[in-house]
């Protein structure tokens, strides 16, 4: 018996409130964190009287709230859907994760910043944890893949869909690939599907997979006996359900699958941290004596080289160093904030022209140099947005 499974023997069969949707197959190949939040244990069965004398009390004791230290523990405790789990469907989903040590180390690695604040909001709003594992089927966990029909991010949303739920897309920042905004809206999307099709999970999982519209259409001549598993559905939701689930199936008896699940400590790992103002990443990293790419892998929502100039300013930061980190970003001079690069106009240039030449918009330019119009004249220098690091970006020399 290994570490985890006594740990959790110990802990006790818990059912607490939270935590799902389909990816491509596992691929064949291929922290840290501070402070837990779990509740303290509290059992009032007495109160202090006059001169310190200890009155009993008739409220009953209260029941300890498990304290978990590896998430892993905490997400299997607040399973709802494992009743599903023996179905012949599920059993044979099994395959894409049995003997794949190598998905979980990588499933993991990617999960460790994320994790702990989904289980605290999907355990929020009192869902079954399986939804935890939605973004490891839909994107395996990584908040910048693209899949074939343009989906994007973690959970895997389609830029229609992102509009209605009300994701913000533009050159600066996709919403999408925000973990936190997309969690948010994922999540309010399961809960309307939930609502909308019997308060049935696998129902609402499926329709977030199929559409609203292929989900009625195969409901539409059900009688009370059927159930998911009698719809007929696009083969990818078919095999999409089944493979949350077989994934739940693992986590829940990983020992007995031969699958070490890297702990991940049940701890915040990140604060969210707003300037108030637009900043250059590179500046914010440097402020938070961070790597840049670290920084970026935090807050992959943000596209170009700074947070949005309008409405997303925010910054996730490692909670050991989010203290210091806001403490010295209002030391940051105005006009430090930001580094543009510039750029010499030439005879026969149009804005146009260079927004195709540098990678950037017209808009961008116009915005960033104040222009009003179109009109450019050659000899005068632009400010153009800087490049992401590795993006080449073909500048004229600056007039000396």
């Amino acid at each position: 018996m290994n570490k985890r499974t006594i740990r959790f023997l110990a802990l006790g069969a818990i059912a607490v409130l939270t935590a799902c949707q389909s990816p491509p197959k596992p691929e064949s190949v291929q922290s840290q964190t501070m402070v837990i939040t779990a509740s303290e244990v509290s059992v009032p069965v007495s109160q202090s009287g006059a001169r310190g004398t200890s009155i009993e009390t008739d409220k009953p004791p209260q029941i300890s709230e498990p304290v978990y230290e590896d998430l892993w523990d905490r997400i299997v405790a607040g399973f709802r859907l494992d009743d599903h789990y023996s179905h012949p469907d599920v059993q044979r989903e099994l395959n894409s994760y049995i003997k794949n040590q190598a998905y979980f180390d990588r499933i993991a690695h990617r999960a460790t910043p994320f994790l702990y604040w989904m289980v605290e909001e999907v355990e929020r709003r009192q869902l079954p944890t399986e939804l935890v594992l939605l973004p490891i089927i839909e994107s395996a966990f990584d908040p910048r893949a693209v899949s074939n029909q343009r989906a994007v991010g973690l959970w895997q949303i389609v830029a229609p869909t992102a509009r209605m739920l009300g994701l913000q897309q533009d050159w600066w920042y996709d919403g999408r690939r925000d973990p936190i905004a997309s969690t948010t809206a994922a999540l309010d999307y399961l809960e309307t599907l939930y609502d909308q099709f019997d308060q049935d999970w696998l129902l609402a999982l499926a329709a977030y997979n199929a559409g609203e519209g292929n989900m009625r259409q195969a409901l539409k001549h059900r009688d009370e006996e059927t159930s998911f598993w009698d719809l007929r559905l696009p083969d990818e939701t078919q095999t999409h359900v089944p493979r949350l689930l077989a994934l739940a199936d693992i986590l829940a008896h990983a020992e007995h699958h031969e699958i070490e699940l890297p702990e991940i400590p049940n701890a915040v790992y990140f604060r969210v941290v707003d300037p108030g103002f637009q900043i250059d990443l590179s500046i914010a990293a440097e402020t938070a004596d961070l790597e840049l790419a670290v920084l970026r892998d935090l807050n992959p929502g943000y596209l170009q080289w700074a947070t949005h100039p309008d409405t997303q300013h925010r910054i996730l930061v490692p909670i050991q160093i989010a203290s210091r980190f806001e403490t010295e970003l209002v030391s940051i001079p105005q006009e430090q904030r930001l580094i543009w690069d510039q750029y010499l106009i030439q005879p026969g240039d149009t804005l146009s022209s260079i927004a195709r030449k540098l990678d950037t918009r017209v808009d961008v330019l116009q915005r960033v140099n104040g222009l009003s119009s179109t009109r450019i004249i050659a000899g005068r220098s632009l400010l153009i947005p800087r490049k992401l690091p590795g993006q080449q970006l073909l500048l004229q020399a600056t007039a000396q």
